[in-house]
């Protein structure tokens, strides 16, 4: 889901930051929007960590003058778990972190 957000706003014309723990996977989604004539910046982020949100948020002002718009694409897995079978600890750890 993330990926396709980073395709459609740089499909849109903005220019977009992504800021995720995956660095292969958010390297290869910069790289194939600047293949497509966007542009994104990859900045290693851990959502839940204040310091690194900082970090990014200071790189889209450094680099791109200011940020304009915010998209929470934020997510952690049930380890293959069926929903039936996720302890409430694991569920607590899917659902906080997206928010």
């Amino acid at each position: 889901m993330g990926r396709q957000t980073v395709q459609r706003f740089a499909a849109e014309g903005a220019t977009v930051v992504i800021a995720d723990i995956d660095s292969a996977g958010s390297q290869f989604a910069a790289t194939l929007t600047a293949d497509t004539n966007g542009e994104a910046t990859f900045v290693e982020t851990g959502a839940t960590n204040g310091a690194d949100v900082q970090a990014m948020i200071q790189t889209a002002i450094t680099k791109y003058g200011g940020l304009d718009i915010g998209v929470d694409c934020v997510g952690v897995g049930s380890c293959g778990k069926r929903m039936p079978d996720i302890s409430l600890s694991e569920w607590k750890s899917v659902v906080w972190t997206s928010t």
